[in-house]
């Protein structure tokens, strides 16, 4: 296509009716976004409207060119949130082979499921129409497992003019991708809990965080909703458990992710009274004390790894919490200030090991949610309390700049090229909540970003509860940037990132119901 023809194309889309339904033309105010970046590392960029409501109807004009030139249009259709996105079309297929985002056909898959997860009303691809590979994948497959995209090819400007006019863009078909964003962001909090736990938390197969998290993201529910039931499927899948040993055998500490998985027990002795569950509880932060009874300096399972600031923690000041014994509040504190040592970043950041500089999002995610819990269980008056306040304060508040347009933390917290990411959103904005509703953190400063995380979740969650967008899979510690960009970006089931969601979908119904009193 000529470059003045693309460029008489962009100029027509610089220009959307006001959001607030309002029929006289506005410029449109769209800012640079990344959405991903190729095998060679350079950034792949869209242009977004910088705001745009609720109900506005979202379309992506893919390849219009770049161009400076502007013409007031009064013919587009109300209510438009026009992107825009320059992406050679040919060769490539759709949808792509590979994996996201470390094999395969990188940037397609970017491309690919930024459109699905966005749900466009609309494509609209400016070329050649031989070149319906796009197109023909968007209209017949489940983008991101969000539904099908309508997708029309134009060449030229007036039928671009013709299509922005009509008064049809919005999709409503059942099956399309925008009436499942609509559906999801329609949810309430106790909603989406529900539809959570027909997946995750009905098992605890083993003692470990994950299933942990679900299990009490699950009571939670229970709790809010006055539903019995959820409490009584939690003391089923915990009953076996309170029979066996749990003591660390002499000499050994378990796994951090272990540790961590033991705070259902607590959480089981705060609504049954069950004694076992606190001695359970006890026993096994036995490991935050020396065999002569003094705190430890660190528990020695942290693997060097900002994990460790949830995987330890928690479980100690609640043993702390139950039993009274600020011994154990005191290895709480040691613990931390040991591993900030080996991973805190003078930007306030955690690097997730001294391998590398990276501040991967769990591992800025554990420590954010670890120390929300932390507080949650220390005494107002405890004289370690106020310095791990500041701690957390100072994290979030180096956490703030790097939320995105779009609600979400990333992959790699301060690069935004890398993947939006689902578990690390959760575990922030948790802990956002969580501290507003202790009174550690300034509802001024965080409420509306709180909000946004949580919007932007609720929309990476599927109507049926199973399907996540972008859950990081499993990591240890990576010996380099590269290695973080390349870690699977999970789309579908995922059992970590349905505890994540689980517990941060519950903290939302709290925080709503705090504030209607």
């Amino acid at each position: 296509m000529p470059n003045n023809m693309r460029t008489r194309l962009l100029a027509l889309l610089i220009f959307t009716f006001c959001l607030n339904g309002s029929s006289s033309p506005l410029k449109a105010q769209w800012i640079e976004f990344p959405i991903g970046r190729g095998a060679n590392g350079s950034t792949l960029t869209a242009r977004i409207p910088e705001e745009e409501s609720k109900s506005a109807v979202r379309v992506l004009v893919v390849n219009a060119g770049d161009g400076s030139e502007s013409a007031e249009s009064s013919e587009f259709a109300e209510n438009l949130a026009i992107s825009s996105i320059d992406f050679p079309l040919q060769g490539r297929t759709f949808p792509p082979t590979g994996t996201a985002y470390n094999a395969g056909e990188i940037e397609s898959l970017y491309l690919w499921r930024w459109i699905g997860t966005e749900a466009f009303d609309r494509v609209i691809i400016v070329g050649d129409h031989r070149s319906t590979a796009l197109k023909t994948a968007l209209e017949n497959q489940n983008v991101a497992r969000m539904g099908s995209v309508p997708c029309t090819v134009v060449n030229s400007t007036e039928e671009l003019t013709e299509i922005l006019s009509s008064a049809s863009l919005s999709a409503t078909r059942p099956e399309h991708a925008a009436t499942e964003r609509r559906a999801r962001d329609n949810r309430t909090p106790i909603e989406i809990a529900s539809a959570l736990s027909a997946h995750y938390g009905g098992h605890l197969t083993s003692i470990a965080y994950i299933p942990s998290l679900a299990v009490i993201g699950r009571q939670r529910l229970g709790a809010l909703t006055g539903n019995e039931e959820w409490s009584l499927k939690a003391n089923e899948v915990i009953a076996p458990w309170l029979e066996r040993e749990h003591a660390p055998a002499s000499g050994k500490v378990p796994g951090a992710s272990t540790v961590a998985g033991y705070l259902v027990f607590a959480d089981a002795f705060d609504r049954t009274s069950d004694v076992r569950a606190k001695t359970i509880v006890e026993s096994v932060a036995s490991i935050g004390l020396k065999k002569t009874g003094e705190p430890v300096d660190v528990v020695p399972n942290h693997s060097e790894m900002s994990d460790s600031v949830f995987m330890n923690p928690s479980l100690l000041a609640a043993a702390g919490r139950l039993t009274g014994d600020e011994r154990y509040y005191q290895a709480c504190l040691n613990h931390v200030r040991s591993i900030q040592k080996l991973c805190l970043r003078r930007d306030g950041l955690y690097s997730h090991s001294p391998l590398d500089e990276a501040a991967w999002g769990r591992g800025n995610g554990f420590p954010a949610l670890g120390l929300a819990l932390v507080l949650s269980e220390l005494p107002s008056d405890w004289p370690g309390r106020s310095g791990l306040e500041d701690d957390f304060q100072q994290h979030l508040a180096a956490l703030l700049p790097y939320q995105d347009a779009t609600g979400m933390w990333h992959q790699v917290i301060d690069l935004p090229e890398s993947y939006r990411e689902f578990s690390c959103t959760c575990m922030i904005t948790f802990a956002m909540l969580r501290g507003m509703r202790l009174g550690v953190l300034d509802k001024n400063a965080y409420s509306e970003p709180a909000a946004k995380g949580w919007a932007a979740i609720k929309q990476r969650i599927g109507t049926n509860g199973l399907d996540l967008t972008d859950v990081c899979t499993g990591t240890g510690k990576q010996k380099d940037l590269e290695a973080y960009f390349h870690r699977t970006a999970i789309l579908g089931k995922d059992d970590r990132g349905g505890a994540m969601a689980l517990m941060l979908a519950t903290e939302q119904a709290m925080w709503e119901r705090e504030r209607e009193k």
